[in-house]
């Protein structure tokens, strides 16, 4: 039997990843391939680190973002340079 922390542990982890799905709409594609990006909670860092990158295998330049939040991730990715 699994620690109640362990699963306790889990059901947030996955809590939150359903929470990120919430943000997709809100990113924009790709500024290399056009691909709608991915976000994920980040292992490293804090609970609520968040990632933000393209999985096109094909992409030319497989941009990524890390940021403490989802928000400040999905910020930081929708940032284009002038």
């Amino acid at each position: 039997m699994k620690p109640a922390n362990d699963v306790e542990s889990r059901r947030q982890r996955d809590q939150f990843r359903e929470e990120l799905k919430t943000f997709v709409l809100d990113l924009l594609t790709c500024p290399f391939c056009g691909a709608i990006p991915e976000i994920m909670p980040w292992h490293g860092g804090g609970p609520r680190k968040t990632a933000v990158s393209c999985e096109n295998e094909y992409c030319p330049g497989h941009p990524s973002t890390v940021a403490e939040t989802p928000e400040e991730a999905v910020e930081r990715w929708n940032t284009r340079a002038p």
